[in-house]
């Protein structure tokens, strides 16, 4: 199986019209950037690759697939124990709690294999070198465009991926990466410009699991801890709301949100240990000699970039202990983490309460109750600096299809978590309170509905809000419609409207105003023949700012897969044409890109962008993708195109 193209066998693909990206796709409703999203693709990619054996899964397993619940694991896995293993996908029609959706999902990432749980011994040196399986990706960009003098790099981009895999007991790899203007193997840089690398064992005597290299850590609900993925608006109508999944290899090309050092997790019956240390140099903005931000895209092009390419030294250590049982779970998670320089005290403005000093800690409580009908969940925290956060989840169900949410968070201004990532309307922990009703439901057999309401505040001043004490509220709802397997559809309304700095044009007096962004998408899927799947999709945004005219703007996307029948060759076609009054009525598109790579670009102005991947199976291990995309601007000189070139082999 490979997640390159969104593409599958042939069977599969005359009996389905969902493929697992439209999952993130669906997801990003909320989202204008891809950074919280890349590692969660990044694993998915991974897990399509080397799917789990169903008849044989384990729930640290199952909880890797964010659009299962808790309750839909133990369901699967009550299944299997007490109807024996699965001969075929289809008998998944007959777990209970599991709707269509989550059907087609699961069945791009698990298969039916044998019953027969693996020896509980660990491996030989000699039997992991002998049975393990090997996968090299290499990548490279080649634009056709002219990229800035000022870069001190070539034009292209380089990746290379190296992973070494041996069942679910041992796993490592290295990442190597130049992006576009990076110079590598010159007096700038020695050789590419970024490097990962991690190995981790599982299920070694006590140790459930052991990381040296780069890792990723989320515990209870992110409020101290989180390098994984944010939960959005809309993820969490579709999912228990928990993102705790402690340690995990960093194996993304990503520069940033991730941990270098040593972290494992030992368990004692019902207990979970976790303890980490990371020492890592991080890239930051200085200001005389002193930390006025961290510098998260890992760019390093030119002179001032490379000047602050690991100017800070960060040290984190800490530790989570958690103790779970069948229904519930509660841990405490504590962590410390140094800087060798300081950060710049800020004496007003919106960045009076950000962090301040050298030396930051934050302690939690996490808790959780699960039923098949009823779950709670939450995290307390406190950091050291003052201040609390808390962000409490109450879920049930009515009937077997419909489902109800209730989220309530609590972030003070004075809280600080360097490394925290949750459930949030801003982009950090802090400085915003906020209550989410949603609601998933069926209407009749061929229809869905899916909706929520937001509420939220910001007490202390914001980035573009002068004033304390402003609010907002997002309202979201879409409607699916499914009446075969060969279509579906679905209509999707979002409104969000919040306070922000105003100045009236008229009278050029200062205040606040309410700035309202409605956004609707409209989707259509369908199976032309038995070989070729396309996709419809039309956006519609409208931006209104206290008493000025609305920006406005539109798009028009089309998409089609096709896979031959008679050679092993597939491709994918996609166009979009746009048309927007200004930056603030842009819209977003999911694009599909080759193996771990993954893009949600946005549009203005006037154009259209079209693009290509064509995939090779050369053989049963090797293939070859090639994407082109070229965009054109019809309002202004900006045209770019962009070829990208990616040869796998497993061995």
């Amino acid at each position: 199986m490979s997640c390159g193209l969104s593409f599958y066998s042939v069977e599969n693909l005359s009996a389905q019209t969902l493929d697992w990206e439209s999952f993130i796709e669906k997801l990003l409703v909320d989202s204008e950037t891809d950074n919280s999203w890349s590692n969660l693709y990044d694993d998915l990619c991974a897990l399509h690759e080397n799917p789990i054996n169903i008849n044989r899964t384990t729930t640290e397993e199952l909880v890797q697939l964010p659009f299962l619940t808790p309750q839909q694991i133990e369901e699967i896995q009550a299944y299997v124990f007490s109807y024996g293993p699965m001969k075929s996908l289809g008998e998944l029609n007959l777990v209970r709690g599991l709707d269509y959706e989550t059907r087609q999902m699961l069945q791009f990432f698990i298969y039916c294999g044998e019953s027969e749980k693996e020896r509980d011994d660990f491996p030989s040196f000699k039997n992991i070198l002998k049975y393990g399986k090997n996968e090299l990706v290499a990548r490279t960009d080649v634009p056709f465009y002219d990229a800035s003098d000022v870069y001190l790099g070539s034009q292209f981009y380089h990746s290379i991926r190296y992973k070494f895999k041996y069942g679910d007991r041992v796993d490592a790899g290295f990442v190597a990466e130049k992006d576009i203007g990076e110079p590598c193997f010159n007096s700038y840089t020695k050789g590419l410009d970024s490097y990962s690398y991690y190995a981790s064992i599982n299920r070694l005597g006590i140790i459930k699991k052991l990381i040296l290299g780069n890792y990723r850590l989320s515990f209870g609900q992110g409020l101290v801890l989180n390098t994984y993925f944010t939960l959005g608006k809309t993820s969490v109508l579709s999912q228990y709301t928990t993102t705790g999944n402690g340690i995990k290899p960093h194996s993304s090309t990503s520069e940033y949100n991730f941990f270098q050092g040593l972290a494992s997790t030992v368990q004692l019956g019902k207990v979970d240990l976790s303890l980490f240390y990371s020492y890592k140099h991080v890239d930051a903005t200085l200001k005389n000699d002193e930390i006025n931000s961290l510098k998260e895209d890992g760019y390093h092009r030119t002179i001032s970039e490379l000047s602050k390419r690991g100017n800070v030294l960060n040290q984190l250590v800490g530790g989570n202990i958690s103790f779970n049982d069948k229904r519930y779970h509660l841990g405490v998670t504590t962590a410390y983490t140094f800087f060798d320089k300081p950060f710049k005290r800020n004496s007003s403005g919106y960045r009076f309460y950000y962090p301040v000093g050298e030396k930051f800690w934050n302690t939690s409580m996490d808790y959780g109750y699960k039923s098949y009908s009823f779950s709670i969940n939450g995290e307390w925290a406190y950091s050291a600096q003052g201040g609390w956060a808390a962000i409490n989840t109450l879920t049930f169900r009515i009937l077997n299809d419909t489902k109800i949410t209730l989220l309530h968070r609590y972030y003070d201004k004075k809280y600080n978590a360097i490394y925290g990532n949750a459930f949030s309307e801003s982009s950090n922990v802090k400085n915003e309170h906020g209550l989410y009703l949603g609601l998933n439901t069926s209407l009749f057999q061929s229809f869905k509905l899916s909706a929520y309401l937001d509420l939220f505040k910001f007490p202390y001043l914001k980035y573009g809000i002068s004033r304390p004490n402003t609010n907002g509220i997002d309202i979201m709802a879409e409607l699916q419609y499914k009446k075969s397997d060969n279509f579906s559809a679905s209509i999707r309304y979002r409104n969000k409207s919040k306070q922000n700095d105003y100045t009236d044009e008229a009278t050029n007096k200062k205040g606040l105003a309410y700035t309202m962004n409605q956004r609707v998408k409209l989707q259509f899927n369908y199976l032309l023949n038995q070989d070729l799947l396309a996709k419809t999709i039309l956006n519609y945004s409208q931006v209104n700012e206290g008493n000025r005219v609305p920006s406005l703007g539109y798009s028009i996307a089309q998409s089609i897969q096709y896979v031959f029948k008679f050679i092993p060759v597939r491709f994918s076609l996609n166009a979009i044409y746009f048309h927007t009054d200004d930056f603030s009525s842009r819209v977003f598109s999911y694009e599909q890109g080759l193996l771990y790579s993954f893009s949600i670009p946005s549009y203005y102005g006037q154009g259209y962008r079209l693009s290509g991947i064509i995939r090779y199976d050369i053989t049963k291990n090797l293939l070859i993708q090639c994407k082109y995309g070229y965009t054109h601007y019809m309002d202004r000189e900006n045209n770019r195109s962009l070829m990208n070139i990616q040869l796998k082999y497993k061995f």
